[in-house]
């Protein structure tokens, strides 16, 4: 429940997990002769009260070695995968991996020939136990055994490690199984075998190799107090079960489950107190070397993701959700044109973007053809604090359903009215439809890369789409995208109850929002419900700023407006001027001249000073594609310079 729950906090699961151990150990101590449970376990003698009061300190320094050595790893994986063989070249993983198994194989081999003990096979085992590797009959080479046999074997031999093993005492005190040398090889070989096979293409796992070196570690650890100690009654197998629990949490960053699974792997009950004491030892210890786990520590070394805290960071206190919210947004109408959609998601790569109440010809800066709205729009708006497209906020559509929309050609009119006739159970019926496919839907490859092509296909209707997995919802129909009178009634599909918050609103609540709900982006509006902002995790985990507690590196700054990029968009630019500066440029010979004139005449539009980004736009052009029109340019290759305004990412 403490790494799958959502809700449930995390303050009260310590909270709980404390109260539990200390009533654990109540019980032990009040109650000495209580009853065994369901579970029992063979090998150890049971420890009474006053052992484990006495051996405690023992315990704890135990784990806090064993975390110690879980934190290590952890170092070591994350500064091994900058070396790694790049996810793209299969060739190069593939040869990693058989370089590493073979170095791997060859370094456990050498390490038993040279430093293995030849151990006599006692009398209760079979004849054919471990692995002779160079010894005479009758013996077994106890360091070949421990890295050639199944781990599972191995490590129930180190838990058996007790004054109940058959013939124990008559080994003096050392493991009959393997010797403290072995013992003290195995732990830091396994270690950095384990580093180096822990980032390969091929998934060998970390749990049972983790539980190896921390139980090699606390029998090590048990067998030298039992020699140093020898009145003290030390079980070296209860130290190897409490080093692997140690190891674990250390590794995995993990409590309450640690505990679960040991109790349960073990088959006992009888040494609880020694797993939660190495579990809190192993996790304080692991977040003060390296606070990162081995799941965030790989998820990190992704990229792609950004880890909030279960928490609100401080650096959140002072801050309200408009302060934090990205100015800049992408939002579209109820029923919007496809060249609008086909521009904005070209231009940008978000998941999410808000639809606000509105429909063709309701606003003053709409003309007939909104290719080149797009870029001023959300210009204005990001120095206006408001969307490019103002109303108020009726929902949130995701970009899968867009693309789905646009595959099957879903177009109606300025109305909202379908294009082809259909009944009202037809209707229902092709709504139904596309529903089921946007629940289908999953990107495999960049939609981005999507958006680039251009070439036009024959299939156009519901029934022929082609698979969601491969197709390219621009090469629906080249030739109607680009009709200037084509729109999409976004209605139906909406998410129509998004979870939005007012700018006052203190961001440490949005960060909990985000935490308990799992959103992705969430829509900051104002009194009328007119969208003010956007906020993603990006943005939060900018504003918590730098910190000790920080588990990750900083999310980089939110992108600036486009005016204060100085890419010769100012916020006075008005969409009219964008139209009209397209069409003068058609009227001047279908491209600027130069450099010069094309400068010149975004200098006279007050388009912005003459930038290179303007004066390359302008005077670029494809010969092979004829004159550049405002309708054709929208879906063409010369566009805008690219922006960094954001929707919902």
């Amino acid at each position: 429940m403490e790494e799958a729950c959502t809700h449930w906090s995390r303050k009260v699961a310590w909270r709980c997990f404390v109260c539990t151990t200390v009533a654990v150990i109540a019980v032990a101590q009040l109650n000495p002769e209580w009853k065994r449970g369901v579970l029992s376990f063979y090998g150890i003698k049971e420890m009474g009260a006053r052992e484990w009061f006495v051996q405690l300190p023992l315990f704890a320094a135990v784990s806090i070695c064993s975390g110690l050595l879980g934190a290590l790893f952890n170092a070591l994986h994350k500064a091994l995968l900058s070396v790694r063989a790049p996810r793209t070249n299969n060739r190069l993983r593939m040869a990693e991996g058989a370089g590493l198994a073979a170095l791997t194989i060859v370094m456990m081999l050498a390490l038993s020939y040279f430093l293995g003990t030849c151990v006599e096979v006692p009398d209760w085992q079979q004849k054919n136990y471990g692995f002779t590797f160079h010894c005479p009959e009758g013996k077994y080479n106890d360091l070949a055994t421990a890295f050639m046999a199944f781990p599972d074997k191995t490590i129930s031999h180190l838990f058996s490690l007790g004054s109940l093993t058959p013939q124990f005492e008559v080994c003096q005190g050392e493991n009959c199984y393997f010797t403290l040398r072995s013992l003290m090889i195995l732990c830091p070989s396994y270690l950095i075998f384990m580093a180096l096979n822990g980032g390969l293409s091929v998934p060998g796992g970390l749990f049972m190799p983790s539980i190896m070196v921390g139980a090699s570690f606390g029998a090590t650890c048990g067998l030298l107090l039992m020699k140093w100690l020898p009145a003290w009654e030390i079980q070296p197998g209860i130290y190897a079960m409490c080093g692997a629990a140690a190891m674990l949490g250390g590794v995995f960053r993990a409590s309450i489950s640690l505990v679960v699974i040991f109790v349960e792997g073990s088959q006992s009950t009888k040494y609880l107190v020694g797993i939660i004491i190495a579990v809190i030892c192993s996790n304080w210890v692991g977040e003060a070397i390296h606070s990162d786990g081995i799941y965030e520590t790989d998820l990190e070394a992704d990229g792609s993701v950004i880890f909030l805290r279960p928490s609100p960071p401080q650096g959140l206190f002072a801050k309200s959700a408009g302060q934090i919210a990205c100015k800049a947004v992408w939002s579209f109408r109820t029923i919007e044109s496809v060249a609008y959609v086909v521009r904005v998601l070209r231009h940008c790569s978000h998941n999410g973007f808000p639809v606000v109440r509105g429909w063709p010809g309701d606003s003053e800066d709409d003309v007939e053809d909104d290719t080149e709205v797009p870029l001023a729009g959300v210009a204005e708006g990001a120095a206006r604090g408001t969307a490019s497209r103002e109303g108020p906020l009726e929902g949130v559509i995701l970009r899968s359903q867009l693309m789905v929309l646009l595959a099957n050609r879903a177009f109606c009119d300025e109305r909202g009215v379908p294009l082809t006739r259909e009944q009202a159970g037809e209707r229902l019926a092709r709504e139904l439809e596309l529903d089921r496919r946007m629940r289908m839907y999953h990107r495999h490859s960049d939609t981005q890369t999507w958006c680039m092509a251009r070439q036009p296909s024959v299939d156009s209707t519901i029934g022929s789409s082609p698979d969601l997995e491969s197709f390219n919802p621009f090469e629906a129909d080249g030739e109607s995208l680009r009709r200037p009178r084509l729109y999409m009634d976004l209605r139906p599909f909406l998410d129509c109850g998004p979870i939005t918050v007012r700018p006052e609103t203190p961001a440490e609540r949005a960060h909990m929002a985000f935490v308990s709900l799992g959103l992705r982006h969430l829509c900051v509006v104002d009194e009328n419900s007119r969208v003010r902002g956007i906020i993603t995790r990006r943005d939060l985990d900018y504003a918590a700023g730098h910190g000790a507690w920080r588990r990750n590196k900083m999310a980089p700054a939110p992108d600036p407006p486009p005016a204060d990029r100085g890419l010769g968009i100012p916020s006075r630019t008005s969409s009219g001027a964008l139209v009209r500066l397209t069409a003068l440029r058609h009227m001047l010979g279908q491209r600027a001249t130069s450099a010069r004139s094309a400068a010149e005449l975004a200098h006279f539009l007050s388009y912005g000073e003459g930038t290179p980004e303007v004066a390359n736009w302008l005077s670029s052009s494809d010969e092979s594609q004829g004159p550049l029109t405002p309708t054709n340019e929208s879906l063409g290759a010369h566009t805008l310079p690219e922006r960094s305004e954001r929707g919902a990412a």
